[in-house]
């Protein structure tokens, strides 16, 4: 089970804020949360392409949030893996029927149950 804290942030956090945990948790994105809801996940090439829009760095992250995102409502490897294969994510949340956030796959977790 991964530390989902290293990999969540508020929508009232910044871009900077989701940035600097990005830098810490090598996902490439994270989990953006509303209370203890998940509404989207962000990545970096969110963070970028708002960058590029002239967002400043301490825009809110909820501005920016991706809201149709992939998840899973039970921990699953296999389906984890081809959600990364068809849409190239990295992160992947797994949720309960409220989407209360219970634990994240990723991309690294996939390459360490397959190698």
């Amino acid at each position: 089970m991964n530390d989902i804290n290293l990999f969540t942030l508020d929508a009232d956090h910044t871009l900077i804020d989701a940035a600097n945990v990005i830098s810490k948790n090598y996902a490439r994105c994270v989990v953006v949360m509303q209370g203890d809801k998940v509404i989207g996940v962000l990545s970096e090439g969110d963070i970028l392409r708002a960058l590029i829009q002239n967002a400043s760095t301490l825009s809110p992250i909820k501005t920016f949030v991706n809201h149709n995102f992939k998840m899973l409502t039970e921990k699953s490897i296999s389906k984890a893996a081809e959600f990364i294969k068809e849409y190239g994510i990295t992160l992947i949340p797994i949720v309960d029927k409220d989407l209360k956030l219970l634990d994240v796959i990723t991309l690294q977790d996939v390459m360490d149950e397959l190698v």
